[in-house]
Parts: C-alpha cells; sequence; structure tokens
C-alpha cells in the first residue's frame, strides 16, 4: 500500500487527495464489456467448481491433475482453452496439445458451467 500511496502521489491528481480515500473512477459506457465480464463470471465458476472437487476428493494442493469434463458443449470448450493460463495456474491443472480438454462429463454436485447437470 505505500508504494501505491507513492505513485498515486507523484502521478496522480495533486487536488485527489490520498489513494485510499478518493473515489473510484467514473468509467465511460464505452468502456464497459458485458461479454468480457460474462466470460470472467465463468472462469471464476468454472475454477471454483474444481478447487472444490479438489477438496473433496483429497488432492494435494500443489498436485497438477489432468481436466477432464463431461458434456461440455463447445463454448465452454472454447472458454477453456482461450483461458488455460487461468486454469492452470488457480485450478492447478493441466492442459496439453492443441486439444487439451477431455470432454466426458458432468460429475459429482460440481458441473462445470456450460454442462449438463447430472440425470438420475
Amino acid at each position: 500500500p505505500f508504494i501505491t500511496e507513492e505513485l498515486w502521489r507523484q502521478l496522480g491528481d495533486a487536488k485527489a487527495g490520498v489513494l485510499i480515500v478518493a473515489p473510484w473512477p467514473d468509467l465511460p459506457p464505452d468502456l464497459h464489456d458485458p461479454a468480457a465480464a460474462a466470460e470472467m463470471d465463468w472462469v471464476v465458476a468454472a475454477i471454483s467448481a474444481i478447487r472444490a472437487i479438489r477438496t473433496e476428493v483429497n488432492v494435494p494442493a500443489g498436485a497438477r491433475q489432468p481436466l477432464l469434463i463431461k458434456d461440455a458443449d463447445a463454448a465452454a470448450a472454447m472458454r477453456l482453452e482461450r483461458d488455460r493460463e487461468h486454469f492452470q495456474r488457480l485450478a492447478r491443472i493441466v492442459l496439453h496439445g492443441t486439444n487439451p480438454v477431455k470432454v466426458l462429463g458432468s460429475f459429482g454436485p460440481y458441473p462445470m458451467p456450460g454442462c449438463k447437470p447430472p440425470t438420475g
């Protein structure tokens, strides 16, 4: 926080005061991207689901496991590929090759977003 305050003091507007009490900037509407926000919401939900499953089945925190998905739609597979670095780092999964996602099925009580929930 001290470095951030110093950068704010050096680079920010002098009349803005201390950063910690400064208001959030108002962004113009053209900078809002609902599609990007929806994708990141999906990524956060998917990584949370993966982490919950890992905890439930006692996978060691540092272990990297391959990702297997059942009944994922094409959009889910594209998102996994597009955001593979987030998944590899935050969910500690392994994605290799040009088609790294093995689509098998939704299992457990945590289906991935974009996958069909279990039936029966």
